[in-house]
């Protein structure tokens, strides 16, 4: 019966969006924050966790769960800071791992609790462009207190990988060799960046996504070297490295398959709108093409990219967002 609950409730928000797609001139991008808005009201009215409970996972899809979180993180705040929390809470729950250590804990004061990271510092996503432009270090990229492993009795493994897991022993091996056991597991590593099938793109070593702080420092490092940036995509990511780069007067151009920057967030008005802003400070758009040959000599570093017109474009240095 759960997962009759769980189908029809899941489907019948997943027609909904559809439908919102199909009879009304909102962009996917709008449809998402009503999404996230929902979520947050429907916990605001305290309607959110009872639907929950009724279809489990049929009613916690992702953007829904989000806005409740977000919300749960500011009536937090509230509670702890006054209003000034209204401005902070949503930042301090909305990162998986971090906040699924905070609510078991609340739930199991003696619980032993293991976070493995690839990463040395906790950082936010959505900053690493401020780290890329050097307007912020990796101190500043962090959203929560410095003492909250400590205070919270976590144990945090720090630049250590799960290589391998053992769902009938119970056991993760990392990176180093060690083995840890466990009576729960909880994989919150997020989303990965995909490189794209191109020619010698997934073999240079001038080519990075930017998803994780670890990925920020390998793009900062070579960018002080580097002076012409390409950045395929133009999505929210793409448009972040690209103001970062431009912060530091290298020379960007942004390719985009689609006919506009940010084509699941904007329309066509706005979104050239935002593309007169970055041009007016130096980005270059190349719009409705796509890559198909690079140029790779053998330092294994991509000097130039052939696009599907015949256009060459010389790049030092490629993000792929």
């Amino acid at each position: 019966m759960d997962y009759v609950k769980a189908f029809l409730v899941g489907g019948l928000i997943c027609a909904l969006v559809q439908i919102l797609l199909d009879r009304t001139k909102l962009m996917p991008g709008r449809v998402m924050v009503l999404l996230v808005c929902s979520g947050a009201v429907l916990g605001f009215l305290n309607i959110y966790q009872p639907i929950v409970s009724f279809a489990k996972a049929g009613a916690s899809v992702p953007l829904l769960g989000f806005g409740n979180l977000l919300w749960k993180g500011v009536k937090e705040a509230v509670r702890k800071d006054g209003l000034i929390g209204i401005f902070t809470g949503g930042f301090t729950a909305s990162a998986a791992g971090i906040s699924a250590a905070k609510t078991i804990r609340k739930l199991d004061a003696k619980a032993d609790i293991i976070m493995v990271s690839v990463d040395d510092q906790v950082h936010s996503r959505c900053m690493l462009h401020k780290y890329l432009s050097h307007e912020r270090d990796e101190s500043s990229l962090s959203f929560i207190p410095a003492d909250f492993f400590e205070t919270l009795g976590i144990t945090w493994l720090k630049n250590r990988e799960a290589v391998r897991i053992d769902a009938k022993k119970q056991t993760v091996t990392l990176d180093d060799g060690t083995e840890l056991s466990f009576d729960r597991l909880l994989i919150a590593t997020g989303a990965r960046s995909v490189i794209p099938p191109i020619p010698n793109l997934r073999e240079a070593k001038n080519v990075f996504g930017l998803r994780d702080l670890s990925d920020a420092k390998q793009i900062r490092k070579l960018a002080s070297t580097a002076e012409k940036i390409l950045i395929l995509g133009s999505g929210l990511v793409g448009m972040d490295a690209a103001y970062a780069f431009l912060e530091q007067k290298k020379d960007v151009t942004v390719l985009e398959l689609a006919d506009r920057i940010l084509p699941k967030q904007l329309d066509e008005k706005a979104g050239k709108a935002y593309q007169n802003l970055f041009e007016q400070h130096g980005c270059k758009f190349v719009l409705g093409r796509k890559a198909v040959l690079t140029t790779m000599p053998e330092n294994d570093l991509i000097t130039s990219v052939m696009l599907d017109d015949g256009t060459i474009l010389e790049c030092d240095m490629i993000i792929v967002a």
